[in-house]
């Protein structure tokens, strides 16, 4: 499936975005949006009217009644209910309990690839510029589609950093683990191992500035088809932290749409962004999918 990512256009702006365009480029725009974000969006987005402005926001002129509702309904409960997360992570890394280990810097190339890896490449390549990591096993990916390969990396035994999938072998979906993956930056904004309530802040006053086009998949993971970008959780030190998914451009186009994009099931499996009425886990308990023999592999 190959189609054209979505532009990166905007409606109504802060004036350092607005400056950004008139002489740079959209990553200006997203580096003074993060500042505009640091500056006043935080204080902004604490607003209950505010978020519920931006979930409406989100949906898009194309949604339709249900989704609107369904949508709304979910951004109602989910800032607070990470609101709390986000200030026990700040705490207990205030105090030592939640240590952040030492990582190498990746910085994502929307659709062309992230740190030294690149779409496209076979699965030796990727061996081979993973310096001081080493393949830890190879795994079935996907229950529906068998020829998806995932090849987990690791910097030791047991100790994951980076998920590789692989169609028709090569390189199209990359997954970095919250505790031991390098660290993603967006245009210098951090994506790995962030509290979720600060990073959905940041990518909705995005969306508000018209820099970026963010949309919720159907269990409520937040990204931006246009970027081939999604944003998952995962526990970590009995927390709940971030952990970028991201595609190439040939996938990218409703890559946030847990049924129908083409991430592999496995990065769907597990913790998820919370909101009101909704289970923690996928699968939520009692629940049985239609997986036939086929296991989550982590």
């Amino acid at each position: 499936m190959s189609t054209p990512h979505r532009q990166l256009t905007s409606t109504a702006a802060p004036a350092s975005v607005h400056a950004a365009r008139d002489g740079l480029d959209v990553e200006a725009g997203l580096r003074a949006s993060a500042a505009d974000d640091d500056d006043a969006g935080r204080a902004a987005a604490q607003d209950a009217d505010v978020r519920v402005r931006s979930r409406r926001a989100v949906t898009g002129s194309g949604s339709d009644d249900a989704d609107l509702e369904s949508v709304e309904r979910r951004g109602a409960g989910r800032p607070g209910a990470w609101a709390g997360a986000g200030e026990q992570m700040a705490a207990a890394e205030s105090q030592g309990a939640v240590k952040r280990p030492a990582r190498v810097d990746w910085e994502l190339m929307p659709l062309e690839g992230v740190g030294p890896l690149c779409f496209g490449m076979p699965i030796g390549a990727v061996a081979a510029v993973l310096l001081g990591m080493a393949e830890l096993r190879r795994f079935q990916a996907d229950p529906s589609f068998r020829e998806v390969l995932g090849v987990e990396f690791g910097t030791g035994p047991a100790e994951p950093a980076v998920y590789a999938y692989f169609g028709d072998g090569l390189l199209f979906c990359v997954a970095v683990d919250a505790v031991r993956g390098p660290q993603v930056t967006l245009w210098g904004r951090e994506l790995t191992a962030c509290a979720p309530a600060d990073l959905e802040r940041f990518f909705l006053h995005a969306h508000d500035c018209g820099v970026l086009d963010v949309r919720y998949g159907p269990r409520g993971n937040p990204g931006a088809n246009g970027l081939g970008l999604v944003v998952r959780v995962q526990e970590a030190a009995g927390n709940a932290v971030t952990r970028p998914v991201m595609v190439d451009r040939a996938w990218a186009d409703r890559c946030t749409d847990d049924w129908e994009g083409a991430i592999p099931e496995c990065e769907w499996v597990g913790r998820q962004w919370m909101y009101p009425g909704q289970a923690e886990h996928w699968p939520p308990p009692g629940y049985a999918p239609n997986w036939h023999d086929w296991q989550p592999p982590f």
